[in-house]
């Protein structure tokens, strides 16, 4: 496709008449890369469009067209989401002859150019120009990418310069920050804002108008907790992080963790984080920086390009000094870095340069260098969506790279409750995933734990594939499924009974989360495997029994702490025993269902969750009770120190002493009760029949 002259003309002289502060070269950079996208056609562009990125599009398309004035998309990072809105806009239609342009929001100078370069990638037809600081968009603009600062500021008159009836679509991009104020302001001035009388800012003219609002995020969540629902209607199109890992979309995340001395539980903690200025004085110190040079020049990997996430600038600075007393050379983005020098380095380090760039606050949002082969998260935190952002930096594509290698850095953190890569899968925080791919060791893992469930336990890939040895398999017991619930078995006649909510099985990894909470151990006796749960005192079972059905039973020794009156008010309480047998049931999976259901009757919901193998308690260090009774009972199955002893596997060890000791005692009883009829003989009670329970 030839370029003409005036076309050149046209989008230097728009770069050129708002230069402000920034270098030449960098705006004309920016005018070659649009030229270089002409020269290679706008044909090969939409033939690059991914499938998922398609059918997002026709999906908000006919939301669109069915009334829905407002809508968010939530994809991970990589995805492409500047992608799926250049192509979106052009196929949005316009409402009327005069309401036919387009407004694009993002929040920082790297979002915007990069917008801008999609767009005019994507829109060879259409005039797309930026309004950002010194540079003002032209009137005649058919697309505005406009700065979210500039036109959102308190007493600001840019704004004024658009008139609201001439847009038919405003593109909020890091949507998650839609509800911030200074992006009311704009959506107000648009009355583009959903009626709500609790808004501090209300729409211009008082009423919500057909201008349509479409927002995208890799992380559909503030750090604040403010929701959306003054701006958008509803998510329209989601995809998950593991869809994207499995469909070969994302590079493959290969998890190392750095162990360091810093003490977490000494860092005072705000609602959703960590108090940086407390944490910097853990974490900044010269043992811990060097330890972290160390580990990743000793990787077997040459690294080309690595991303380090700091906490404060200090911070950053002491890491770029650790890594060039070292030999590498290593470069400092902040907030402060001026934004041509900034340009420059990025440009440098997407070029693969120099190896290392160590930033603060920069690059957690829409950072796309798909060159990024390593990252180190030097930076600890407690929220998920910095977790998340931090990590997808690496997530891109990029020709000969195989995969990005992560270094997590785990320190000590007994009392916190942190997020890591092993967090990410449902694993202890503290796993050591020893460099493997993350969603192969979530699924070797799941692979595991069907052995032996107590792998949830271990520290390590290696200790988890020895942990699932020890378990011999007996008959199989399958995970149940949603599908498989049976709304009768809810149904509750018993108006004293508290009516339990199927709320356990609707979420899928809350399900998972209850499943592994069982432990299955192998019983001589009866050459099979049992499945039990341990909470307080109480302990429930669910085995085969002779007529290939399975039972499910609770041993009932602590009755203060059990909230379910058909057990704790039960007339054959008197049984010295205190075994109840609660249903037979044809399935495996219905019989684990009504075990979990009967927990939960027994000890609280609230119980039931602190017994989670993820629960944070199970990360500290031992106690000193339980390490004393460990080798008191003389079980042999810890083998390190007492020092590396945790809750959590200090907990698996003695419940699955006291498990086995509780059902010894019962398949004693079930031996004698082949021999009797009376249910109080033997010392078993049966309380299936009572009212108010699963049946």
């Amino acid at each position: 496709m030839m370029i003409t002259s005036a076309f050149l003309f046209r989008h230097l002289r728009v770069q050129k008449i708002h230069i402000g502060s920034r270098s030449i070269r960098y705006y004309c950079n920016l005018v070659i890369d649009r030229t270089e996208d002409y020269k290679h056609g706008r044909e090969s562009i939409i033939k690059s469009i991914r499938p998922y990125q398609q059918d997002c599009i026709q999906t908000c398309l006919e939301l669109f067209a069915n009334g829905s004035r407002s809508q968010v998309v939530s994809l991970p990072v990589g995805s492409g989401k500047t992608v799926i809105f250049s192509h979106l806009i052009g196929q949005v239609p316009s409402p009327n002859a005069t309401t036919n342009k387009v407004l694009v929001l993002a929040h920082r100078e790297e979002l915007i150019d990069q917008a801008y370069r999609h767009l005019c990638s994507s829109l060879p037809q259409k005039s797309v120009d930026i309004e950002q600081g010194k540079r003002q968009a032209s009137p005649d603009a058919d697309v505005v990418v406009a700065s979210v600062p500039t036109l959102g500021r308190k007493y600001s008159s840019r704004i004024e310069r658009f008139d609201p009836n001439q847009f038919k679509l405003i593109v909020i991009d890091e949507a998650h920050h839609s509800s911030a104020t200074s992006y009311l302001r704009v959506l107000g001035h648009f009355n583009a804002l959903l009626n709500d009388e609790t808004l501090p800012i209300k729409n211009k003219d008082g009423t919500r108008s057909d201008i349509l609002v479409w927002g995208c995020t890799g992380t559909l969540q503030r750090s604040d907790g403010v929701g959306f629902g003054n701006v958008y209607e509803q998510v329209s199109y989601s995809r998950t992080l593991f869809q994207m890992w499995e469909e070969k979309w994302l590079a493959p995340i290969n998890a190392y963790s750095i162990h360091t001395d810093a003490d977490l539980s000494k860092v005072a903690k705000n609602q959703f984080d960590f108090v940086v200025s407390q944490l910097v004085k853990q974490i900044n110190t010269p043992e811990r920086n060097n330890t972290i040079v160390k580990a990743w020049l000793n990787h077997k990997d040459n690294f080309k390009s690595t991303l380090v996430f700091s906490a404060n600038r200090q911070h950053a600075k002491d890491l770029t000094e650790a890594f060039r007393l070292s030999g590498k050379e290593a470069h400092l983005v902040d907030g402060q870095t001026p934004s041509d020098d900034r340009a420059e380095l990025v440009s440098n380090f997407k070029e693969q340069k120099f190896p290392v760039m160590i930033n603060c606050g920069v690059f957690t949002e829409g950072t796309d260098i798909p060159c990024i082969d390593c990252i180190i998260l030097a930076r600890p935190t407690r929220s998920s969506t910095l977790f998340q952002q931090m990590v997808g930096r690496g997530l891109r594509t990029f020709p000969d790279k195989e995969y990005c290698t992560v270094f997590d850095c785990f320190d000590n953190f007994s009392g916190c409750d942190i997020v890591t890569l092993p967090s990410l899968v449902g694993l202890p925080p503290n796993f050591n995933c020893e460099g493997q791919d993350l969603v192969k060791v979530h699924h070797e893992m799941q692979s595991l734990s069907e052995n032996n469930t107590d792998c949830y336990h271990a520290s390590s890939l290696s200790e988890a594939r020895e942990m699932s040895k020890e378990s011999v398999m007996g008959h199989s017991i399958d995970y149940p499924t949603n599908s498989e619930i049976d709304p009768a078995m809810w149904n509750h006649t018993n108006s004293s009974e508290p009516k339990i909510s199927p709320i356990l099985f609707d979420n899928k990894e809350i399900n998972k989360v209850h499943y592994t909470m069982w432990r299955k151990f192998y019983m001589q006796i009866r050459k099979d495997s049992v499945w039990g749960l341990s909470l307080n005192k109480n302990s429930i079972y669910v085995l085969k029994n002779g007529a290939g059905n399975f039972d499910v039973f609770v041993h009932i020794v602590d009755r203060s702490s059990c909230k379910f009156s058909v057990l704790a008010n039960h007339e054959s309480s008197r049984s010295v025993e205190n075994y109840y047998h609660v249903m037979t049931s044809a399935s495996a999976s219905t019989a684990l269902k009504c075990g979990i259901v009967t927990g939960e009757r027994l000890v609280g919901r609230t119980r039931m969750m602190l017994s989670s193998p993820n629960a944070s308690w199970r990360s500290q260090p031992a106690t000193y009770a339980q390490v004393k009774l460990i080798k008191r009972l003389s079980l042999g199955l810890w083998k390190g120190s007492d020092q590396q002893l945790t809750k959590g596997k200090a907990a698996a060890i003695m419940n699955g002493f006291f498990l086995r000791k509780s059902f010894n005692r019962l398949e004693t009883l079930l031996q004698r009760k082949k021999n009797s009829t009376a249910n109080l003989q033997c010392g078993i009670a049966s309380i299936a029949v009572k009212p108010g329970l699963i049946d």
